[in-house]
């Protein structure tokens, strides 16, 4: 693997020295760090630390109590060819001493749901004795019970955490996950035309609404509805939650996205697209990251809207105008948006007003004229990249250079956009859908664009000579290779955070 990077990133920059003629380059070379731990001179600090595990490159020394790990506490070391990468520590100061009491037997006795219980599979049902650092009281020793599963009115088996000092029962936790499926094109309704029902790759909590812990879905329904922003009124779209499970807990609502349609501009399956593609994103990011709760973009609960249309004012404001007119009565019509966005937070700022979002940004999908951008799940995935970019590289759009000005940063946002939609979905083609009714698709990533002949100071444009650069980079590389490339530009991204006005050899 280390190999592997290693050829993959000297061919990555041979590919786009060969695409953009570089006079002068400079290499940035990272000392190994050295962590050492000094406990001995502490005692209002006094850590044990128990015996190392090896997971590949990573370490992991636990902090213990008595001889005993505590759960989740300890120093983790990642490791390179030259040394640490990255140390992080979660310990715990002078955590008082603990006695167990109960045994096991005591335990399963004292969790009302096992009374009556006739028989007991040792090898399957004892309990476990864990220290866990239960928040507001501290470090304590518990026997996990395990549960009978039930099968009524669902499936479902808790394990119970039990205080082995005084027997109290202190949580229960549900063992058994109900996936909820979502049914939709795989990627858009040109590249996979047939739906497809698949579970959700980020589940949603509760269960019978599109919204979790990292993203929740809104559909932007016209209800006839002004607001009032910075003093003046405008007709505005409101956040509804329109996708609804069906009777197994699956979200299948069909689609209606065909010309004509007089519910197209409010339908459900543009806010169940929105989601189930925001969530593939977010998992894929997620697994080059190897870490299944990791956070990837800066907002904790990342805000998706579909059918978005805007006031006529607010509509000429996005597409570059003045944004000036008639003031906005109800009776004003809504205007369809031909396009879509990421947003950071704009601390409550003009757009998040207009939609009634909280200041903490999101991804913007507009009902447009001729298709709905949020059934396309390949602008999905762009615009989601961009939160991931604005979380780690944070680039630019433009700076002046003393040469003159420069759309690289720009470029690389949305070059890097573009591809790791095309390495989510596997294909070089971006947007059929999208961009289907007017040029087959958006952009494509398959392509031989150059410095010398492909610059336009527009970053949509100049992007495809960066993102078909690693295209071709990734495209050379044996199948089962590739994710580890994608992981490799991932790492570097957040490696190099602040990096605004970034060119494109520094890179």
């Amino acid at each position: 693997m280390q190999n592997l990077q290693h050829v993959g990133a000297t061919h990555a920059l041979l590919v786009l020295i060969q695409r953009c003629l570089i006079t002068r380059m400079r290499f940035t070379s990272f000392a190994a760090i050295s962590v050492f731990l000094s406990l001995s001179h502490a005692a209002s600090a006094s850590v044990e630390l128990g015996k190392l595990t090896e997971t590949g490159a990573q370490r992991w020394y636990p902090q213990t109590l008595q001889g005993m790990p505590i759960v989740g506490h300890g120093i983790a070391q990642l490791r390179s060819r030259t040394g640490h990468d990255y140390t992080h520590s979660n310990l715990l100061s002078s955590p008082a001493p603990i006695r167990v009491v109960l045994s096991a037997t005591d335990a399963m006795h004292a969790v009302p749901a096992m009374h009556g219980r006739q028989t007991m599979n040792a090898a399957l049902q004892l309990p476990k004795l864990v220290l866990v650092n239960v928040p507001m009281i501290g470090v304590r020793p518990l026997w996990r019970v395990l549960g009978d599963v039930r099968f009524t009115p669902q499936l479902s088996q808790r394990r119970y955490d039990v205080d082995a000092e005084t027997g109290e029962v202190l949580g229960a936790t549900e063992l058994i996950d109900h996936l909820v499926g979502a049914r939709v094109y795989p990627t858009n309704p040109v590249a996979s035309p047939l739906l497809q029902l698949s579970n959700l790759a980020v589940q949603p909590n509760p269960t019978n609404l599109l919204s979790s812990s990292e993203l929740v879905a809104h559909n932007c329904a016209d209800n006839n509805t002004l607001r009032n922003v910075f003093g003046q009124d405008f007709r505005v779209c409101e956040l509804t939650q329109s996708a609804t499970p069906d009777a197994d807990g699956n979200f299948t609502v069909a689609p209606d996205d065909a010309a004509g349609s007089t519910t197209r501009n409010d339908d459900a399956f543009s806010q169940l697209s929105m989601y189930a593609h925001s969530a593939r994103a977010y998992a894929f990011f997620r697994g080059l990251r190897g870490d299944p709760s990791a956070q990837v973009v800066a907002a904790t609960q990342l805000n998706v809207v579909s059918n978005v249309r805007f006031d006529p004012q607010v509509a000429s404001l996005l597409n570059g105008g003045s944004g000036g007119g008639a003031t906005s009565t109800a009776a004003t019509r809504l205007r369809s948006y031909d396009n879509a966005f990421f947003f950071p937070g704009d601390n409550g700022g003009f757009v998040s007003q207009i939609l009634g979002l909280p200041g903490n940004g999101g991804l913007v999908f507009g009902q447009g004229r001729n298709v709905d951008y949020a059934y396309d799940g390949d602008v999905v995935y762009h615009e989601l990249t961009h939160a991931v970019v604005n979380h780690s590289l944070q680039l630019g759009r433009d700076y002046v250079q003393p040469w003159g000005y420069s759309t690289q940063p720009g470029a690389m946002n949305e070059g890097l956009a573009d591809y790791f939609s095309s390495a989510i979905t596997g294909d070089p083609a971006l947007g059929e859908y999208a961009g289907g009714w007017d040029s087959g698709s958006i952009r494509n990533l398959a392509n031989n664009f150059t410095c010398n002949q492909n610059i336009a100071g527009e970053v949509h444009y100049d992007s495809q000579l960066f993102s078909g650069g690693l295209w071709s980079v990734r495209t050379a590389l044996p199948a089962g290779d590739r994710a580890v490339f994608d992981a490799a530009i991932y790492t570097a991204m957040r490696l190099h955070p602040g990096s605004e006005t970034l060119a494109f050899h520094e890179f």
